[in-house]
Order: structure tokens, then C-alpha cells, then sequence
């Protein structure tokens, strides 16, 4: 039996398109920006601008070269979903009202920022004055024990607090020292875009 091979596209294999900020920080593994941090291949797009209209650009030419849906490895104040027309990983009042979907009655979902504002958790210090000053090196360490400072802290506020939410996508690779920390799930942004790939490429199993 013979194989025919259906072509169109300029690129194959990642089906999730990330739209990242040109930055110098680390992206270290964990970070969406880190093409390490998922266990399928994603194609990037880097942006000239953190703006809605060369976001929306940059996906649809990611969408016309092969892939099948987008997220973001940043915090947008701009949406796109409904002009994109193919799925988007949205922003954080999405992810957040899964995660508290999914908490018993009268628990919360603590999330956590680099500032506060709309109930988040402000998490100042070492990782939020890195990622700022967009810092070309980064001790993992300090970055480490300044978010669990934080956590600690907040735990003791907030005893409601059942998980915790990433809002900033460079806190993902310090998400298992979180969860050490307090015992809590803890929900991220390449956690949520694994999600999300999963429904571009359901796993097959045998029959």
C-alpha cells in the first residue's frame, strides 16, 4: 500500500505557535520561552513590539507556515481571539477561572505577580528587579528564595489559599520549588499551554 503525503505548509511537527517579547533575560527551562520546557516542538515568533497589531501579525503568519494554534510567552493587555480566527491560549483570567473551577468551595486560587493589583499576590524582589531591568544574567538561587519568601508569606495572610497560579510566565521554572514549599498545586504558563496543545494533538492510544 502506498503513502501520499498531503504538503501546504511551510513548516511540520509543532502545531503550537508561541508569540515571545525580544528580550535578553534567561528563559530558563520552564519558561514558555524555552523551547525545552514542553516535551512536543513549538515554532516562536519574536515581536518587534509588544503591540496588538504585530501580535496579531506574527500569529497569522505562524498560522499561514504550519501551525494550528497560538499562545503567548508574555502578559498581553491587548486580545486577539476574535480576529484570529484559530485557537488561542488566552490570557490570565481564563487560566485563572479553570484553576478555581476546579478548588473546593470557599478556597482560593493565590495568584502570584510582580506586582499586586486584582487580587494577585505582589511578589517583589531579586526575580521581579531581573526580569524589569531585563538583566542578561540571572542567579537562580536568589530568584529561587525569592519567590518562596513570598509564598510563606502569603500562606500566612491567606490560610484560604488551596493553589497557586503563575501570572508571570519567568515564574514557571521555579513552580516545583513552590510546590515543595506549601504542598499547594501549582498551575503556570507552560503548564496551561500544554493543555492547550493537547487538544491540537490528542494522544492515540491502541485500540
Amino acid at each position: 500500500m502506498s503513502a501520499v503525503a498531503s504538503g501546504g505548509k511551510s513548516f511540520y511537527g509543532a502545531r503550537l505557535g508561541i508569540l515571545v517579547r525580544p528580550t535578553r533575560f534567561p528563559r530558563l527551562p520552564g519558561d514558555p520561552a524555552n523551547a525545552r520546557s514542553f516535551p512536543f516542538s513549538v515554532r516562536y515568533a519574536v515581536l518587534e513590539r509588544v503591540d496588538r497589531t504585530p501580535a496579531l501579525d506574527a500569529a497569522k503568519r505562524l498560522l499561514d507556515e504550519g501551525a494550528e494554534g497560538i499562545g503567548l510567552a508574555f502578559n498581553a493587555d491587548f486580545d486577539m481571539a476574535n480576529t484570529l480566527g484559530a485557537p488561542l491560549a488566552g490570557g490570565l483570567e481564563i487560566e485563572r477561572a479553570l484553576v478555581e473551577a476546579m478548588l473546593p468551595p470557599g478556597a482560593e486560587a493565590g495568584v502570584l505577580a510582580f506586582s499586586a493589583g486584582n487580587d494577585r499576590i505582589a511578589a517583589p524582589g531579586y526575580l521581579a528587579d531581573a526580569v524589569a531591568a531585563d538583566e542578561d544574567r540571572l542567579d537562580v538561587e536568589r530568584a529561587r528564595d525569592s519567590l518562596v519568601d513570598t509564598v510563606e508569606q502569603a500562606l500566612s495572610d491567606r490560610p484560604g489559599i488551596a493553589a497557586w497560579l503563575l501570572h508571570e510566565p519567568e515564574m514557571g521554572p521555579f513552580a516545583a520549588d513552590i510546590r515543595a514549599t506549601t504542598n499547594l498545586p501549582v498551575y503556570d504558563r507552560t503548564t496551561y499551554l500544554a493543555w492547550f496543545h493537547a487538544s491540537l494533538a490528542p494522544r492515540v492510544f491502541p485500540r
